[in-house]
């Protein structure tokens, strides 16, 4: 297991455009941790982190913007164009990354952690970190109508992006979950309510205690319910608590002679 805590640790992964952030979403709601892998590596990349001046060492001034940050685009358009560039900048971040996700994994409190990265495979972080691989899956013309569409680049760019990934078939070869995001929100839910009913910390035989971790899942729901909807809530206690009083008001008097 991943985390300190024995957390059950999945590793969610998928190429751009197959729609991860949904799935996520939909773990966050039934209580996984998360750790996105792809914002920790925005930060190992930040000024003042080895990783940045490692960086700019390997591609020179040019890929750092005004601010004094990683031009972020500017880097892109580097090492998308050039494999090997991109084989080199992920020598530097990978490593990196890795360091800062196990020290988050290991302060998990959740039964289920969800590590979120689009090189989970590449990067060695399922190998290293994670009990099971879940694949988020879609055909590759949906992914690029979806990139095309959501972050403004054109198709033959979504297209170049996308061949410089690993390709999908890879991916779903090496996953113990693929969840096909290709159809409605509705049914990609059901998939993933499906594969997160079959964890194995559910009851399961093994290092995990299943009705302590069902438990945890419940109150951690409970909690959220209670900040979303802090009013409904309130009346909610208030109304079992009248309903208390009046049950223990009844009990007492039908025990009066």
């Amino acid at each position: 297991m991943g985390g300190a805590g024995m957390s059950y640790v999945i590793g969610l992964t998928g190429n751009m455009g197959t729609g991860k952030s949904t799935v996520l979403q939909i773990l966050r709601e039934l209580g996984a941790q998360v750790i996105d892998a792809d914002a920790v590596t925005r930060q190992v990349m930040r000024r003042g982190e080895p990783a940045f001046d490692a960086i700019v060492a390997e591609f020179g001034p040019e890929v750092v913007g005004p601010d004094g940050e990683l031009d972020r685009a500017a880097l892109a358009r580097r090492v998308f164009s050039d494999p090997a560039a991109l084989r080199r900048l992920e020598e530097i971040v990978h490593p990196a990354t890795m360091a800062r996700v196990r020290e988050e994994i290991a302060r998990a409190t959740a039964p289920v952690v969800v590590v979120e990265a689009i090189k989970l495979l590449e990067a060695g972080m399922a190998r290293e970190l994670c009990d099971a691989v879940w694949v988020v899956d879609a055909p590759e013309e949906v992914c690029i109508a979806r990139l095309a569409a959501g972050r403004g680049i054109s198709p033959e760019e979504a297209r170049r992006r996308l061949a410089a990934q690993t390709p999908q078939a890879e991916k779903r070869a090496a996953a113990d979950v693929v969840i096909d995001n290709s159809g409605d929100l509705a049914e990609t839910r059901r998939q993933v309510l499906e594969a997160w009913q079959a964890l194995p910390v559910w009851g399961h035989a093994g290092k995990h205690q299943g009705s302590k971790e069902k438990m945890h899942m419940v109150l951690e729901q409970l909690r959220r319910f209670w900040e979303r909807h802090p009013r409904l809530s309130s009346w909610v206690l208030l109304s079992a608590g009248m309903l208390a009083v009046f049950f223990w008001a009844a009990r007492d008097v039908s025990a009066t002679p």
